[in-house]
């Protein structure tokens, strides 16, 4: 006779298909069951679907379902020849997947969430709340322009927010949505710059609380994502330190140290034959003095390699009334006088780049060339206007285009819109074109020598910074 149908067949979802599991029969003997399967409804014989497994067991996983498909199941009881009724479940069970590879990135006021959509989806829509029990309100929907992700700009540095993700799927009966998975994501202001007159205590790596910030540091605006400016910079020996902040936890960056020092002034020299004798005026404060001199260029810093050197207090200096090379070479010396200060067992120095902390002697006077940029009206182009002091072939000259709010610093710094050579200048001005192309308002131009031994024997003469501004 036929064996005792399973009392019940429960269906549930698996990461990989469909488990199927069912009671056993209570009929006595050697029983095996038959698993039939039928998409879109519950099978009503075995011929109404197709048979998965024969099996003792009184489970199966079955793997070969789609996400989006639904998917009928029934069990028959087998004792020999002889078999049970069919028994199914309830209903049929719909099949979805959530989606996978899931990464989430907070940045500066933006959200940016990817993942991987599974196979049979219609797409994905994605719910955004603030996640926080006293917020109150209801969760908004994201634009979700891209299938594998989106970009939330719509939110506030320092608030957490917890997004939905679900799978929508369309079957016989309609639209489905999966339950969905949840990510939590909290945009942070980037690393705050500040400032520490003298050396920070705090090495890189360090957890400090931001009340300690603000009593030892004065912090900085930022320039940007990636920037900051100090506006008014204090004079000596000043630390920059990139520190970042999450609630009330802050981990110190490494710290970055610059000599603020004001530059030495009206640097003179004169040339005696047997000896070269420099004065100049000393900044406030300063007691220590480094004077650098090269053959073919002003040293580019107090630490120029290539450059002789001599540290001279203030004493010295008034001792000897000023500072002399006995016996100078017959050849020609660019001088630079740094102001200087003590930092630990190192010293450190002003950046010397004004022109009054500098002086040459034994050398031909260098030609001056002077510009300005011109706006045309109604156009994106610039004229370069060029003068001379004298009839001179100008070497080649760069144009740097640097967009914000600060000028170009050297020829790298920027893009170049023009390379200009052989230009000959005289009596009168010369115009040159530049087109501006695609660059954004407001953008800073200046002119460079295309190499910077040009500079001994010219000199070029910046305009006024708000001359360099293109707007």
């Amino acid at each position: 006779c036929a064996p005792r149908p399973p009392a019940e067949v429960t269906l549930g979802l698996h990461e990989n298909g469909v488990e199927i599991s069912w009671s056993e029969s209570v009929s006595a003997g050697e029983i095996s069951y038959v698993l039939v399967r039928k998409t879109g409804g519950a099978p009503s014989s075995v011929d109404d679907g197709e048979v998965l497994a024969r099996t003792r067991l009184c489970s199966w996983l079955d793997t070969g379902t789609v996400p989006g498909g639904t998917y009928g199941y029934a069990v028959m009881a087998v004792r020999s020849e002889a078999t049970s009724p069919l028994v199914t479940p309830l209903a049929p069970i719909f099949v979805a997947r959530e989606v996978s590879a899931c990464e989430v990135v907070a940045g500066d006021r933006e959200v940016r969430v990817t993942w991987q959509v599974p196979p049979g989806a219609q797409r994905v829509v994605v719910h955004r709340e603030i996640f926080a029990l006293e917020a109150g309100g209801q969760p908004c929907e994201i634009a979700v322009r891209e299938r594998d992700g989106f970009v939330d700009l719509g939110v506030v540095n320092g608030t957490s927010y917890r997004y939905r993700i679900q799978v929508e799927y369309r079957d016989l009966v309609g639209l489905r949505r999966t339950t969905g998975r949840v990510v939590v994501a909290r945009p942070e202001d980037p690393p705050c710059p500040v400032r520490t007159v003298g050396e920070p205590t705090w090495s890189a790596g360090t957890y400090v609380s931001p009340r300690e910030l603000s009593i030892l540091s004065h912090r900085l605006p930022l320039d940007g994502v990636h920037a900051a400016v100090d506006r008014e910079p204090v004079s000596g020996l000043v630390f920059y330190v990139p520190i970042t902040v999450l609630g009330q936890c802050a981990v110190v960056g490494r710290a970055l140290r610059f000599a603020n020092l004001e530059d030495v002034r009206d640097v003179e020299v004169e040339d005696f034959g047997g000896y070269l004798q420099l004065r100049w005026c000393w900044p406030r404060g300063c007691s220590t003095v480094r004077v650098a001199w090269r053959s073919d260029a002003h040293p580019a810093s107090g630490e120029d390699a290539q450059a002789s050197t001599v540290d001279l207090s203030r004493g010295e200096y008034e001792n000897r009334g000023g500072f002399r090379i006995q016996q100078p070479a017959d050849r020609p010396y660019w001088f630079t006088v740094f102001a200087a200060a003590i930092a630990g067992p190192d010293l450190v120095f002003s950046p010397g780049a004004s022109a009054s902390c500098r002086a040459a002697c034994r050398h031909q006077t260098p030609a001056r060339v002077r510009y300005h940029f011109r706006r045309r009206p109604m156009s994106r182009e610039v004229l370069l206007v060029l003068e001379a002091d004298a009839n001179v072939r100008c070497p080649e000259l760069v144009v740097v285009a640097r967009p914000g709010a600060m000028q170009p610093i050297n020829r790298s710094d920027g893009r170049v819109v023009a390379r200009l050579a052989d230009l000959d200048l005289g009596s009168g001005a010369r115009e040159v074109r530049i087109d501006m192309g695609d660059l954004p308002q407001p953008t800073y131009l200046r002119a460079f020598f295309g190499s910077d031994s040009d500079y001994r024997a010219f000199t070029l003469i910046d305009p006024p910074v708000k001359e360099l501004r293109y707007a």
